[in-house]
C-alpha cells in the first residue's frame, strides 16, 4: 500500500509540474521533456509514471477534479444534514476564488481549448463536465429538499443555467479579476439562487 501511495504521490507531483508549465508557457509547450525538467526528473524517470504525453495530460486534467473533490470532502459538510450554507460552499468550489482554484481554472481553460482539436482530451473533458453536472444536480435537489427553492423547478434547465453561470463567472474572474472580485461573484451566486425561490 505504501508503495502505491508513493507512486501516486509522484504522479501527482508530475501533474502539478505539468500545470506549472501550462500556466507559464501554454499547453503546447507541456512536452514530456519540459515537464520532466519542471519536476526535476529525467525523461526516463517521468516515463516510468506516464508512458505517453497523452497519459500525462489526461491525468493532469483528472487531477483538477480530484483536488476539488478532496477539498469538498475535507470540509466535512453535511455532518448534521444538508444546509444552504454547505451547498453554497460546494458551489464556490467551481469558482477560482483562491490561488489554488485559480491555477486549476487557468489550466482547465487551456485543456478546454485543446479539446476542440484533440479527441482524447475532448472525451475526458466530457466525462469531467458530466461529473460536474451531476454534482450541481445533487446540490439543486438538496435545495429543493430544504425548501430553499421552488419545488416545481425544471431541474434539467436549472442545472444548465447554474453551470453556465459558474463557468461564465470563472472565465471572467480569470480574464477580468479587478471586475469579477470574490465579493461580486459571491453576490451574483446568492442573487441567482434567490431567483429560484
Amino acid at each position: 500500500m505504501e508503495k502505491i501511495n508513493k507512486f501516486e504521490a509522484q504522479r501527482e507531483k508530475i501533474a502539478r509540474a505539468t500545470w506549472a508549465v501550462i500556466r507559464r508557457e501554454g499547453l503546447e509547450n507541456a512536452s514530456v521533456r519540459n515537464v520532466a525538467q519542471e519536476a526535476n526528473l529525467s525523461v526516463g524517470s517521468l516515463r516510468h509514471y506516464f508512458s505517453t504525453q497523452n497519459d500525462l495530460l489526461i491525468y493532469s486534467m483528472e487531477l483538477i477534479q480530484k483536488k476539488s473533490d478532496e477539498r469538498i470532502e475535507a470540509m466535512r459538510l453535511f455532518g448534521n444534514g444538508p444546509s444552504t450554507e454547505d451547498i453554497l460552499e460546494v458551489l464556490r468550489q467551481f469558482l477560482p476564488l483562491d490561488t489554488e482554484r485559480r491555477l486549476e481554472m487557468e489550466v482547465w481553460l487551456s485543456f478546454s481549448s485543446k479539446a476542440l482539436v484533440d479527441e482524447a482530451i475532448r472525451a475526458k473533458c466530457q466525462v469531467l463536465l458530466e461529473n460536474s453536472y451531476q454534482m450541481l444536480r445533487t446540490m439543486l435537489e438538496l435545495l429543493i429538499f430544504l425548501k430553499e427553492v421552488r419545488e416545481d423547478l425544471d431541474i434539467d434547465v436549472e442545472v444548465i443555467r447554474l453551470y453556465g453561470l459558474l463557468e461564465g463567472m470563472s472565465y471572467h474572474c480569470i480574464m477580468l479579476p479587478d471586475k469579477f472580485t470574490s465579493e461580486i461573484i459571491n453576490h451574483v451566486l446568492h442573487e441567482h439562487l434567490q431567483t429560484l425561490k
